[in-house]
């Protein structure tokens, strides 16, 4: 491992040493991580520390959706198992469930319902409970929300649960 040892004196300003300790003479800073399609860099800013900045290519919304597609996380039959357990004889034609990662905060649910029609609601898992949990629900009088989500949650369905 390498150490580089230096000192900040009067006569160098913070964008200055900055660059001395990052062994950097230009102006933006990039970090040792920073490569290929993602990078972080920073700018030294006068007296305010570094202004970090990043930049990611994250591809388009259908390369995006085409990925979640192929996802089947580990506890997807939990959730469909907990969901019929939960939601049985609530008065649902239907839930469906998109294919998510383990990682995602929540999931974004749709439901057909018999009588109050349709609905998007939110579960997480939850740790501390080893279970799932309900998290919210989009606000039935917002039909604009509610179709934008349907759109998208059916296109990265994994599963529709039926119920009688």
């Amino acid at each position: 491992m390498q150490y580089t040892i230096g000192t900040c004196n009067r006569d160098r300003d913070d964008s200055q040493a900055v660059r001395f300790f990052s062994n950097q003479r230009d102006s933006v800073i990039q970090s040792p991580d920073g490569s290929g399609s993602r990078t972080l860099g920073g700018v030294p800013q006068q007296g305010a520390g570094i202004f970090w900045t990043t930049t990611m290519a994250l591809g388009s919304r259908v390369e995006i959706i085409g990925r979640y597609q192929r996802v089947r996380p580990d506890g997807f039959s939990r959730l469909a198992r907990w969901l019929q357990q939960r939601e049985q004889g609530a008065g649902y034609k239907s839930i469906t469930i998109p294919c998510y990662k383990s990682t995602d905060p929540v999931v974004n649910l749709f439901g057909d319902r018999t009588t109050k029609g349709q609905v998007v609601f939110s579960v997480f898992w939850n740790d501390e409970r080893e279970d799932w949990v309900f998290a919210g629900v989009v606000d039935p009088q917002d039909r604009e929300q509610i179709e934008q989500l349907k759109a998208v949650i059916e296109r990265l369905s994994c599963e529709t649960l039926r119920f009688e």
